[in-house]
C-alpha cells in the first residue's frame, strides 16, 4: 500500500512506493537474467523462454502465498477527480501516465541513439559475438537492459494501480496489450512502440462503444494485419539481410 499504514505522509508515501517499485523490480530482473536467462545464452532451443515463464509463475505463486488473490484499492498521486477535456471524462492519473510515457519515450530515444551506453546495447542486440570482439562487456550490457526494462515495469505498475486496482494478475492483459502496440509501432524505435500503443488503445475504446464483445478481435486483428506486410512494425528499421 502506498499509505504505509498511514505512519508517512502522502507524498513521502507515494515516492518512497514508487522507489520501492524500481528497486525491487531492477532486483527481479537481474535475478532473471542471472537465473533465467545466463545459463541458457548460445544453447539450441528455446530454453530460456520456458525458463522466463517458469521465474514468472514462481513468483506469482509466491506473491499468492504472501499477499492472497484480492486487489487492493491504490490512491492515486494526482487525486481521483475526473476532468472535462472536449466533454471527455479523464482521470489526472491517465494524463500522468500518457505524459511519463511520453518522457520515457524521448529519454530513450535520446540514450539509445545519442550514448555510448546506448549504442553498445545496440551492438548487442545486433550480435553479441561481434560486440564481444570489439570490446563491449556484453554481460553488463544485458544485465543493465534487463535491470532498467523490469524497473520500468515497475514504473507501469505504480502508474497503473490506482487505475486497475493492484493486484499479482492486473499485469497480464496490459502487458499483452501494451507489447503488441510495441510490434505494431516497431520494437527497434521508442517513438514507434508509443504511437504504436497509443493507437491500439484508440482502437480498443472506439470498438467498446459499438461492439464491447469484438474488442479484442478487432485489436489482435490489426496486429496480425500489420505484421503480416510490416514484419518489423509501422515505424521499425527494415531487415535486410546480407549475403
Amino acid at each position: 500500500s502506498t499509505t504505509f499504514g498511514e505512519a508517512v505522509p502522502g507524498t513521502s508515501a507515494q515516492l518512497l512506493a514508487l522507489a520501492a517499485a524500481l528497486g525491487v523490480m531492477g532486483l527481479l530482473g537481474w535475478l532473471l537474467y542471472v537465473i533465467g536467462v545466463r545459463p541458457f545464452a548460445g544453447r539450441p532451443g528455446m530454453a530460456w523462454v520456458m525458463s522466463t515463464l517458469g521465474f514468472g509463475v514462481i513468483l506469482q505463486s509466491v506473491g499468492l502465498a504472501i499477499w492472497g488473490p484480492k486487489p487492493v484499492v491504490v490512491p492515486g498521486p494526482v487525486g481521483d477527480s475526473v476532468i472535462r477535456v472536449l466533454g471527455i471524462g479523464v482521470r489526472p492519473q491517465e494524463i500522468l501516465m500518457l505524459v511519463v510515457a511520453v518522457v520515457v519515450m524521448i529519454g530513450f530515444d535520446f540514450v539509445m541513439n545519442r550514448t555510448m551506453v546506448g549504442k553498445a546495447m545496440r551492438a548487442v542486440a545486433s550480435n553479441g559475438n561481434v560486440a564481444s570482439l570489439m570490446g563491449i562487456n556484453t554481460n553488463a550490457v544485458m544485465i543493465g537492459a534487463f535491470v532498467v526494462s523490469s524497473a520500468l515495469a515497475g514504473l507501469s505498475g505504480f502508474l497503473l494501480a490506482p487505475i486497475a486496482q493492484a493486484s499479482l494478475f492486473m499485469g497480464l492483459a496490459v502487458g499483452l496489450k501494451g507489447f503488441s502496440g510495441a510490434m505494431i509501432g516497431g520494437l527497434s524505435n521508442p517513438r514507434g512502440c508509443v504511437i504504436g500503443g497509443f493507437a491500439l488503445g484508440v482502437l480498443e475504446s472506439m470498438v467498446n462503444l459499438w461492439q464491447a464483445q469484438w474488442r479484442e478481435v478487432a485489436v489482435f486483428a490489426l496486429v496480425i494485419l500489420v505484421l503480416a506486410f510490416r514484419p518489423t512494425g509501422l515505424f521499425g528499421k527494415k531487415m535486410v539481410e546480407k549475403v
